[in-house]
């Protein structure tokens, strides 16, 4: 088979069609008139793969690994790909002289390196395939005419977004493994990043093209620490998790190269990739305040479209030379205001059992990362089609009674410096959630012999039961978008609360 060759299969085919205008393209999607909806997927993958695995004496661990994937996503010239690893390891604990130390029970020192591959872009992305479009020839109502036309750029080399990780690990066990810590640093690297891109209208298109378009570096840490306990009939185990990431955009097509995303309808380019920043970063105006009375107007800067009034929102001037404010808030004012990643996330699980009874309930959480809650900006319009927030209450309304200092006043003509995007729409989505709780009963064994049964139990579980957070929305991790393709994650457009689930059950086994 040549090395392009992949043999295609179709994967969904709905709708139907009526009015072709010629036999050159017969899918259903190709037609004049459709009825109903058409869609169109077919996409292959071919992929081979070999693994040498190697242990003495279980000391010494050693794995490789290679595989080459193709996939008809891309171009003919650039579908295949591949991708390698190995890992080795150390365990110490089996060394001669390790032996007098006994309450070490294990120790591990290991590394890894590997590349693994990303096609999830959807089918045809690197193709300009023609869609039905069609035009009216003629005054008045004149003649429908059936034709088509390229939905974008045509991207031959297009080809596989890679990620090169290399780890370094250890595991420790102490006292019979009742206490167990592992530690990883990690670093990626995302190279031939993915990303859809925007395009110069002058080429005749608008919308953005998919691409590879540069790298992406993350750096962590790992600590996960297991420790169990015994007292009496009452065992106690705790698995505690905490975690430390940093995204950084390591390059672009070139320098100067931004990648602009719009959070929400309305806060045009407000999420950005930019070479130094995180993935997808907040850009926008910084509040600092509202105009509490016209004196502060006077002395401040104020909206350079049309000035500003008492009770505005008040930004930041911070676009003169070297930081110095130039008296005038414009679009030069826009900044960097943060993003949705989180400085660092944990989780905890605890489990205990006595006698017949077992309880476990489980932690989840993240401190820092932005949330952006797009409903403000529709909120503060004031035009009594939106209820408001109930922070409306402290909103400015006087000069003798200001509010909050922070949210601005009603008005039923918001001028754009209202609904612009800015801090204002920024919220700090550190949360803690309690994930999980179970209570289950198991029956006693004088019980399941006379009833005939292997193992009977009650349980109630809950889900979701308490989440604690400063943030006003449903839900601190809201993602709206977040996907290969669109990294805007962190936006809130109103999106749906997560469930509360209380279930009863009984399991038996027979």
């Amino acid at each position: 088979m040549p090395h392009n060759a992949i043999p295609v299969r179709a994967s969904a085919v709905f709708g139907q069609a009526g009015t072709y205008t010629n036999s050159a393209i017969e899918y259903v999607t190709a037609a004049g008139q459709i009825f109903g909806s058409a869609n169109y997927g077919a996409n292959a993958l071919v992929s081979t793969f070999g693994r040498l695995s190697y242990s003495y004496k279980d000391k010494y661990l050693l794995s490789a690994a290679i595989r080459t994937d193709g996939s008809s996503r891309f171009g003919s010239d650039n579908r295949y790909a591949t991708f390698p690893s190995v890992s080795a390891a150390w365990r110490m604990t089996e060394e001669n002289f390790m032996k007098k130390l006994r309450y070490i029970s294990e120790l591990k020192i290991r590394g890894s390196y590997g590349a693994t591959g990303n096609n999830n872009i959807g089918d045809f992305s690197w193709q300009s395939y023609q869609t039905a479009a069609n035009y009216i020839f003629g005054s008045n109502a004149g003649t429908r005419v059936y034709g088509f036309t390229p939905n974008s750029v045509s991207v031959k080399n297009l080809t596989w977004e890679t990620n090169k990780q290399i780890d370094a690990g250890l595991e420790l066990g102490l006292f019979n493994n009742r206490i167990y810590l592992t530690v990883d640093a990690y670093q990626r690297n995302t190279t031939n990043l993915l990303l859809n891109r925007n395009v110069p209208g002058l080429i005749g298109f608008t919308t953005r093209v998919l691409n590879n378009v540069g790298e992406v570096r993350n750096q962590g840490l790992e600590f996960a620490l297991t420790t169990q306990n015994t007292t009496g009939k009452l065992k106690w185990t705790t698995t505690a998790n905490l975690f430390f990431n940093n995204n950084k955009v390591m390059a672009l097509a070139s320098d100067n190269d931004q990648i602009l995303f719009d959070a929400v309808n309305g806060y045009t380019s407000s999420i950005k990739v930019v070479k130094g920043q995180a993935l997808s970063s907040f850009y926008g105006y910084k509040q600092i305040g509202v105009y509490l009375n016209a004196t502060d107007v006077t002395k401040s800067p104020v909206w350079a479209s049309g000035g500003s009034q008492p009770g505005d929102i008040k930004y930041a001037d911070v676009s003169g030379a070297n930081g110095k404010p130039d008296g005038k808030i414009d679009a030069n004012d826009i900044t960097l205001l943060g993003n949705a990643l989180p400085k660092y996330s944990f989780g905890i699980l605890n489990s205990f059992a006595y006698k017949n009874f077992q309880f476990s309930f489980n932690l989840q959480g993240s401190v820092g990362g932005l949330v952006l809650n797009g409903v403000d900006r529709y909120i503060y319009n004031f035009y009594g089609k939106v209820n408001a927030r109930t922070n409306a209450l402290n909103r400015w309304r006087s000069e003798t009674d200001p509010g909050d200092g922070w949210t601005p006043k009603v008005t039923t003509a918001p001028s754009t410096a209202l609904t612009s995007f800015s801090s204002h729409e920024l919220f700090d989505a550190s949360f803690l959630r309690v994930r999980n709780i179970t209570l289950r009963y198991a029956l006693d064994k004088r019980i399941l012999s006379k009833l005939h049964l292997q193992t009977a139990s009650l349980y109630v579980t809950a889900q979701n039961v308490f989440t604690f957070t400063g943030y006003f929305g449903y839900n601190p991790e809201a993602n709206l978008y977040g996907n290969t393709t669109n990294p805007t994650y962190g936006v809130d457009q109103g999106s749906y609360p997560l469930a509360r689930t209380v279930t009863f059950g009984l399991s038996v086994g027979f």
